[in-house]
């Protein structure tokens, strides 16, 4: 076994102890609320309080553990989390638009600040299509 496969286990097993010494403190009723606030949530990483396992077996339960708190909001029993939005379909005109625009930035990146601004003032007077017309004719495309 590798030192690095030891540092793991030791880990997993610092890990298993830590969660066997928090809940040996706990009474039942406790241990179901815990399970009930958690159940599948993704719940933030406390650290317990070490307490020797003589004194939880004499001191109530409640006073020697933390309260965890759930790290993601619940959704209320009955009430069924709410669907994201579906994303509505582009027109042919929009999905040309978006890919003459597209064209359009990417050639104009080639270009130095002050061909650009010639460009842009291009495309602000005539539209996008014809300062793509005028980029492909300066860089000797159709």
């Amino acid at each position: 076994m590798s030192d690095f496969e030891k540092r793991i286990k030791r880990a997993a097993d610092d890990f298993a102890k830590s969660v066997l010494e928090t809940l040996r403190g706990l009474t039942l009723s406790e241990l179901a609320k815990v399970i009930q606030v958690t159940g599948a949530a993704v719940v933030r990483r406390v650290r317990p309080q070490r307490v020797p396992a003589a004194a939880v077996s004499r001191a109530p339960a409640a006073a020697t553990t933390p309260k965890a708190k759930p790290a993601v909001k619940r959704v209320p029993a009955g009430k069924a989390a709410a669907k994201p939005k579906a994303k509505r379909a582009l027109s042919p005109k929009q999905a040309a638009a978006r890919k003459v625009q597209g064209q359009y930035l990417g050639l104009l990146r080639r270009f130095p600040e002050a061909r650009k601004k010639q460009f842009r003032a291009i495309a602000q007077k005539d539209g996008v299509g014809a300062a793509l017309n005028a980029i492909k004719s300066a860089i000797g495309r159709k």
